[in-house]
């Protein structure tokens, strides 16, 4: 479900912003959840985000969880707290990779806010095969408001 009256309170909050990021439009990540605190995305690996192994590479990965979880951040910033709010940007970010994605596979990337605050938002993420429901990945991150 994508509440579409907050994706579109977040777009006017930031005017100047692209969304999605023109970098992950180049990834196929299809948005499937939009709410406060959680977000979810969807993509189908393919051949070319592979590594030299034949799984799919790390980086592509993380930035799965870094596109999805920035996502999830921006869901809270229409709250009166962050009314100067003008920009986010990740301040750290962790991934800890536990199965190998292949080819072909479709992965589901879900996102949740952690906390609030101020200043920043701790972010949790986690990548799941949608066949088997397997885990491939899970992240944890902070994402920094600028104001």
């Amino acid at each position: 479900m994508i509440d579409q009256k907050l994706y579109e309170k977040i777009q006017a909050k930031f005017p100047d912003g692209k969304f999605p990021a023109p970098f992950s439009r180049s990834l196929d990540i299809r948005l499937i959840r939009y709410l406060e605190g959680e977000v979810e995305t969807e993509v189908t690996v393919r051949k070319d985000w592979l590594n030299p192994f034949g799984i799919a590479h790390g980086g592509f990965l993380f930035t799965l969880l870094d596109e999805t979880l920035g996502a999830g951040a921006a869901t809270v910033v229409d709250k009166p707290v962050y009314a100067d709010a003008r920009a986010m940007t990740t301040a750290s970010h962790n991934i800890f990779f536990h199965s190998p994605a292949h080819p072909g596979e479709t992965l589901v990337i879900s996102a949740g806010v952690i906390s609030a605050r101020r200043t920043l938002i701790a972010m949790e993420g986690r990548i799941l095969k949608k066949e088997d429901k397997s885990i491939v990945a899970t992240s944890k991150g902070l994402w920094f408001v600028i104001r």
